[in-house]
């Protein structure tokens, strides 16, 4: 049977995990704004919106994995990789709030791969430099 001390453990992490996906989602929203910016001044082509757009998602999951295991002493792999894929579904919801629509595609599960991978691999970087 589980102790109070690993219940509330576990609701710790739960809260870390969606405050990082949250703050992600705000990373994301500042980057979006200055790349939008840099096209509004022509200092960017417009032909560059997949790549930096994917750059901007892989950014902001490594950093909602990041962010999530901070306080975390095992399984840090695990929290990272639902960190970046909470902030993918974050991100849709928010983007798609933001725009008006709901389009769900095959790209969402491409977003939410996106987002587990990068947050998986951006804790174990962190852990391989420690």
């Amino acid at each position: 049977m589980r102790t109070a001390r690993a219940t509330q453990k576990q609701a710790n992490m739960a809260l870390e995990v969606g405050k990082s996906a949250l703050l992600g989602v705000i990373i994301s929203f500042v980057l979006v704004v200055l790349y939008a910016v840099a096209l509004k001044e022509e200092l960017l082509q417009v032909s560059t919106m997949g790549l930096f757009t994917t750059v901007i998602k892989v950014i902001c999951a490594a950093a909602a994995g990041l962010i999530a295991v901070r306080r975390c002493k095992k399984r840090l792999w695990l929290y990272g990789a639902l960190a970046g894929t909470f902030y993918a579904v974050l991100a849709f919801i928010v983007f798609s709030a933001v725009a008006g629509t709901l389009y769900v595609s095959i790209a969402l599960l491409s977003d939410i791969a996106i987002g587990a991978v990068s947050g998986l691999l951006s804790v174990m970087v962190l852990q391989m430099l420690k």
